[in-house]
């Protein structure tokens, strides 16, 4: 019974509405999967005669992360704590994922895929409960950032033809540019005959589906910003060395390109990127300045990774990843995934993570 409860509360993990408690409640801090996520673990507490194994790689991450904020929470507070905590909630999901039997987790793939198409559809018709994007797709994840990136993992591992097109619709539709960059430059390395199809959807994607994309005014500025703004923005950005500053100068990110031709987005990123590196000294590149130091958007998990636990923690993240990887077995999808958690702060984005997982576990099986 508790093993079916568990499955019931990972079905309500992966389909809830990421802002349904905002919408219901007003609440934002808590989402309907940090529910789910507590009553599977209240369920393993009370059900101790349980055999399940915990995945050791992402276990020393989530171990490393937490010792992390408990240093950290005497300069930034208890706020690094509650970041703290939240690789230790995907650990529970992974955990009850393990548990469940082949035909649970086929199951609960489709589930998740049928979802994801019917908030889709019902976002194109106007219904969404997502705030602040626009005409781009969500399908009821934390944004069309984690949507774009779970789409990419369609692309890439939908055999059937249908299925990929459908998956790459998503992607278009999410205007998510770092998925769609991620990808087209992923395929041009591992299917280089799929490349022309690829530049041809990036333009109608540019033209037809998302003004955030807009086509060639996004590669011009782009090539702009690279060709004769990267150093310049790189000395302007300011070095800091607490939270308090660091939150200042990542405020003032879209008022430093107010009336520049610079892509907003690019440009912002940009700036942020270097904006962390720049807060980055001494043994800071070894242990990092603690999770909750970079509470607003990084749009970058691996600089995230760095900054917040240092290199301890990136070859932890790096070590785990690459059983991921190993156990799925694309080369593909390594390149894909890793470019856009270079340009998306994914990692932490909890549903996206989860499904890899899923993945790799049902992949796992199979290989057995």
């Amino acid at each position: 019974m508790t093993r079916k409860f568990q499955y019931f509360l990972l079905c309500a993990y992966f389909i809830a509405p990421h802002y349904l408690f905002y919408y219901l409640f007003d609440i934002r801090a808590i989402k309907p999967f940090d529910i789910a996520a507590l009553f599977i673990l209240i369920s393993f507490i009370f059900n101790s005669n349980f055999k399940f194994r915990i995945d050791k790689a992402f276990f020393y991450l989530a171990s490393w992360y937490f010792i992390r904020s408990i240093i950290s929470s005497f300069e930034i507070g208890a706020e690094s704590l509650l970041y703290g905590v939240k690789l230790y909630e995907y650990l529970v999901i992974f955990t009850a994922i393990g548990l469940q039997d082949k035909v649970a987790k086929n199951k609960l793939l489709l589930i998740i895929i049928i979802s994801t198409i019917f908030w889709a559809s019902l976002e194109l018709f106007g219904y969404s409960l997502n705030i602040g994007w626009g005409d781009r797709l969500s399908a009821q994840y934390g944004g069309p950032y984690e949507l774009g990136a779970i789409a990419i993992i369609g692309v890439i591992l939908f055999r059937e033809s249908k299925y990929r097109l459908i998956s790459l619709f998503i992607l278009l539709l999410s205007g998510a540019k770092s998925s769609i960059l991620s990808l087209f430059s992923s395929t041009l390395i591992y299917k280089k005959k799929y490349a022309i199809l690829g530049i041809a959807l990036i333009v109608v994607a540019g033209i037809f589906f998302n003004e955030q994309f807009r086509g060639r005014e996004f590669i011009i500025s782009t090539t702009d910003l690279l060709s004769d703004n990267l150093l310049k923005i790189y000395n302007d950005v300011n070095t800091t060395e607490n939270k308090h500053e660091y939150d200042e100068n990542w405020n003032s990110r879209e008022v430093y390109f107010k009336g520049s031709n610079i892509d907003l987005s690019t440009g912002s990123r940009i700036y942020t990127y270097f904006l962390i590196i720049k807060s980055i000294s001494g043994l800071g590149w070894i242990y990092g300045n603690g999770p909750g130091y970079y509470s607003a958007a990084v749009d970058s998990s691996i600089l995230r990774l760095l900054g917040e636990t240092g290199l301890m923690g990136l070859i932890l993240f790096a070590l785990f990843m690459r059983k991921i990887f190993s156990g799925i077995g694309y080369h593909w999808l390594t390149l894909a995934v890793t470019l856009n958690m270079l340009l998306v702060d994914i990692f932490f984005s909890a549903r996206f993570l989860c499904v890899l997982y899923l993945i790799f576990i049902m992949k796992y099986e199979n290989k057995k």
